[in-house]
């Protein structure tokens, strides 16, 4: 799943947590948040145990890929659309060999 980065990142300092404090909150490990935090992809358990510990709806963490793709249409860039693609089969992928 490809998350807002920054939303998590953002609220991980508000409450002054560091990356190892919100791993051990949410039982994952702190590879799993920094990889997060850099590239955005993160599985659906990852995504909800982010969420719980957050207090935040899952689809409050996500990327709207919809309002990415017809802000780049309104710009006349359209390198937006591709950048999505891959980001779902690398994110796919990872959750295929994740398990």
């Amino acid at each position: 799943m490809l998350i807002d980065k920054d939303i998590i990142k953002n609220t991980r300092r508000q409450r002054g947590w560091t990356q190892q404090q919100l791993a051990d909150i949410c039982d994952l490990n702190i590879r799993t948040i920094q990889r997060l935090e850099k590239t955005g992809v993160a599985s659906m358990e990852t995504t909800k145990a982010l969420a719980s510990v957050l207090e935040a709806n899952v689809s409050a963490l996500l990327v709207d890929s919809r309002s990415t793709v017809s802000a780049s249409s309104e710009t006349g860039n359209n390198t937006v659309l591709p950048y999505v693609a891959v980001t779902f089969l690398v994110a796919f992928a990872l959750g295929y060999w994740l398990g």
